[in-house]
């Protein structure tokens, strides 16, 4: 153990102390994987041109979990059509179920969405083999093409599905619509309903739901509300998903007071609100102008048992600022940091962003200087968008002078509001404080473009400023083109 323990900790990593069994634990489950890894990858690299070689792949008597699963599928990047043979077996295996992050590594690393053709070509190679395909085998394919956005070739395996004697399920219909709703192709996806009624299927609460997102997202919110009255007809009964993706279709269609009445609707059926249906609905009332009706709302959320989040906040205390209720978005934000709904760090940044995106600059600054006394860090997108607010407004110097104090702070100065602020310092004749930024930027890392070098060059260049541009210029050359 000599050669990985030196003074209690392993080489190389400084300050991370094991104990010696944690340790073994660990190294013994890295070679155990490992092992399981290099066994899958042997069979397939041995039966790769092989029939059947799902057969071959059952003999290792593993528990899959995702990493085998993820490190097999990257050991097949020169070979894709094998890696998608073993990814369709993966994902049939008993007491085993493909993770959505590893049908996006699949799609990705198997090309799947640049070549939809292999998703048909595997199924050919394993009828020309004479292995089975089952509607598990379809499912797996299906959530390939649900990844990849694939909705012509979704359709097609329906179709395709007879020539493999398999009938589609529920859960398979389910996929293809959610695939075309999302595509707002709602005539296709709602014709599904009656290949379901063909197929001696009936819908289910998550085909309601997929097809009346849809139909919302897309602006039809009648033939949302006609899906949810039909649901009983099939023993279903709207929950509080279906009921807030209809009140969100209602406050998108600009009918705010139609989203309340749903909200009421809700409540008779005893289907209680989340925050996500609230907070819909504030937004729909504080968009229209009408934030009195939204803070109501507000009220009663709470009184209800609901506690608001951090973009329930958001958008309410946008609402106040656009409409210059200042004082009414700090007595909301002191009133919510009292009631516990939430943290003062996170609440802080959000109203500085509220009140710049409003162009309340000073009442921003206020907020910002109030915060560094309370010993509260700005966040980097506060503090970016405090510095790109500054320099819109021509206050160039002082934009400058809370950049070294947020810098002191450890808050990061993005590319662009660099950039902006740059511009801006030159525009304003602090061209030596310009490049002294500039240099500062460059020695942090931060990649300045091309074009922000030119304009602080070209402004030395006009002071006279010759050796100093000249170092520019060299630095830039060192630096390399940035975008």
């Amino acid at each position: 153990m000599r050669g990985f323990l030196c003074s209690g900790r392993l080489c190389g990593f400084h300050a991370i102390k094991y104990s010696v069994p944690c340790l073994l634990g660990r190294l013994f489950s890295c070679t155990a994987e490992a092992e399981v890894i290099e066994k899958y990858w042997t069979v397939l690299q041995k039966e790769g041109s092989a029939p059947k070689i799902e057969k071959a792949l059952g003999k290792i008597k593993v528990q899959l979990v995702s990493p085998h699963v993820e490190k097999v599928l990257h050991r097949c990047a020169e070979n894709k059509m094998l890696g998608l043979r073993f990814f369709i077996w993966a994902g049939q295996q008993p007491g085993y179920r493909h993770h959505h992050s590893i049908y996006r590594i699949a799609c990705e690393g198997l090309g799947v969405t640049q070549k939809p053709t292999m998703l048909s070509q595997v199924l050919e190679d394993l009828r020309r083999e004479g292995c089975v395909v089952s509607v598990n085998t379809f499912k797996v394919i299906f959530n390939l093409c649900k990844e990849a956005n694939l909705v012509e070739q979704a359709r097609e395996l329906l179709d395709h599905m007879k020539d493999f004697n398999c009938r589609p399920d529920t859960t398979i219909f389910n996929t293809l619509i959610h695939l075309l709703a999302e595509a707002r192709c709602m005539n296709m996806a709602e014709a599904m309903l009656k290949r379901m009624s063909e197929c001696g299927l009936s819908p289910d609460v998550i085909t309601y739901s997929a097809l009346i997102k849809g139909f919302c997202n897309v602006g039809q919110v009648e033939d949302a509300q006609r899906l949810v009255d039909e649901m009983p007809e099939h023993g279903c009964t709207p929950n509080v998903v279906i009921y807030t993706n209809l009140l969100y279709g209602a406050s998108n269609a600009g009918s705010p007071e139609k989203a309340l009445e749903l909200l009421d609707k809700m409540l008779e059926k005893r289907c209680a609100p989340n925050v996500v249906t609230y907070t819909t609905l504030i937004q729909s009332f504080s968009e229209a102008g009408r934030i009195n009706e939204a803070l109501e709302i507000l009220d009663r959320m709470i009184k209800c048992g609901c506690a608001p989040n951090r973009i329930t906040y958001i958008i309410l205390i946008k609402g106040l600022c656009s409409q210059g209720k200042i004082n009414d978005a700090y007595e909301l934000m002191d009133k919510m940091i009292r009631g516990g709904h939430l943290s003062k760090d996170p609440v802080h940044n959000s109203f500085v962003i509220s009140l710049l995106r409003t162009n309340n600059i000073g009442e921003a600054e206020k907020v910002l200087r109030s915060m560094l006394e309370r010993g509260i860090k700005p966040n980097d997108l506060a503090y970016n968008t405090f510095i790109k607010g500054m320099c819109s407004v021509g206050r160039y110097s002082d934009a400058l002078s809370w950049h070294h104090d947020m810098d002191r702070m450890g808050c990061a100065l993005e590319v662009d509001a660099c950039s902006i602020l740059l511009h801006g310092l030159c525009n304003g004749g602090y061209v030596n404080e310009a490049a002294k930024v500039l240099l500062s930027m460059v020695d942090k890392g931060i990649m300045v473009d091309t074009s922000t070098f030119d304009v602080v060059i070209g402004y030395l260049n006009k002071a006279g400023k010759y050796e100093e541009a000249l170092n520019l210029s060299s630095l830039l050359k060192c630096q390399g083109p940035a975008l």
